[in-house]
């Protein structure tokens, strides 16, 4: 478990922005990355199974987060972070069933505020969802799309996408 303040926030929760700088308050930097998880997978003609999926998606995401910031950051040297590295982490998620291939998939919103030019380690971000997966015994597990992008001033933006009209309740 780490002791970096997380907060994490579902589909549907009221989140307020800040317009202030962020990265010129002691010395701190902002960083986003938007992130899909794709279950690669048919879901169209069961919404419970579909549900199920997507809730593990975004658990999964979010155990790994929680659990494991110091492997998936690093400097942008490739050294791990220590305890002064990470002030804080918002993990916003959306979950819907794609409307072409009714794919289960989460969009995610990870930011970070951190006193040190960070990665993220996308390869160690699979592989810990991956060993999540597995152990839950989750159909993720056999398959799974992970794409991840950082983006520059795009809290609005990634906002506005993830509260679009959500599929799964239809």
């Amino acid at each position: 478990m780490t002791d970096i303040p997380i907060e994490t926030i579902d589909y549907g929760t009221n989140v307020s922005t800040s317009g202030e700088d962020r990265s010129k308050k002691n010395n701190t930097h902002w960083s986003q990355w938007f992130i899909l998880l794709n279950s690669n997978k048919h879901h169209k003609l069961d919404l419970n199974h579909a549900n199920q999926i997507a809730a593990e998606a975004k658990e999964g995401l979010s155990y790994v987060v929680k659990n494991f910031p110091r492997q998936i950051f690093m400097t942008k040297n490739g050294d791990p972070i220590n305890n002064e590295t990470i002030t804080k982490i918002r993990l916003r998620q959306a979950a819907e069933i794609g409307p072409k291939f009714s794919r289960v998939h989460t969009h995610s919103d990870l930011a970070v505020i951190h006193k040190t030019i960070l990665q993220l380690n996308v390869r160690e971000l699979r592989r810990l969802l991956f060993e999540y997966f597995e152990s839950i015994g989750s159909e993720l597990a056999q398959s799974f799309f992970l794409n991840v992008k950082f983006v520059r001033n795009a809290d609005a933006a990634i906002m506005l996408y993830m509260e679009k009209e959500q599929n799964l309740n239809k």
